[in-house]
C-alpha cells in the first residue's frame, strides 16, 4: 500500500491523466480487490480461535461499532457541525474494521488469528449496528 500511494503522488500532483483503457482497467481491478480480500480472509478464518475470542470481539465490536461513532458524534456535536457533516462523521466511525488490519496484523508478527476474526466478526455485526445507528439518526432527524 504504502509503494502505490507513492507511486501515485506524481500523478497527483502533475495533475496526470492516465489513459482511459489504464483507468478504467484499474477501477475493474479495484472493485475486485475489495470483494477478493474479503474472501480471502473469511476463507483464512479459523473457528476455534473465533469461539476462543469471542468475549474479547463482543467487546471490541462494542468499541468499534458503538462506543467509537457515539465519540465521534460527541464531537461533531460540540463543533458544532452541520447535519450532513455530523452524519458522515458517524458513519465514519460506525464502519468495521478493514481487511488490512489482518494483512498489517500478520505481516507484523501481531495475532493474525484475532485480527482476521475482528474483520469477519466487525463485519458482521455491523450490518446490525449501522441499522440501528442509521435509524438513530433518522429517529433524531438528522437524514
Amino acid at each position: 500500500m504504502i509503494l502505490a500511494v507513492l507511486a501515485a503522488i506524481p500523478f497527483a500532483y502533475f495533475k496526470i491523466q492516465l489513459p482511459f483503457v489504464v483507468s478504467e482497467s484499474l477501477g475493474y481491478f479495484q472493485a475486485a480487490t475489495n470483494t477478493m480480500a474479503l474472501l480471502v480472509v473469511g476463507g483464512s478464518i479459523r473457528l476455534s480461535a473465533l469461539k476462543n475470542d469471542l468475549p474479547l470481539l463482543m467487546r471490541l465490536c462494542g468499541v468499534k461499532l458503538l462506543l467509537m461513532p457515539a465519540i465521534w458524534a460527541a464531537m461533531g456535536i460540540a463543533a458544532g457541525l452541520p447535519a450532513e457533516q455530523l452524519v458522515t462523521l458517524i458513519i465514519v466511525g460506525a464502519m468495521p474494521a478493514a481487511v488490512n488490519v489482518y494483512i498489517i496484523t500478520d505481516k507484523m508478527g501481531g495475532d493474525g488469528a484475532l485480527a482476521c476474526s475482528a474483520v469477519v466478526v466487525t463485519h458482521l455485526v455491523s450490518l446490525f449496528t449501522m441499522t440501528a445507528i442509521i435509524f438513530a439518526m433518522r429517529t433524531a432527524r438528522l437524514i
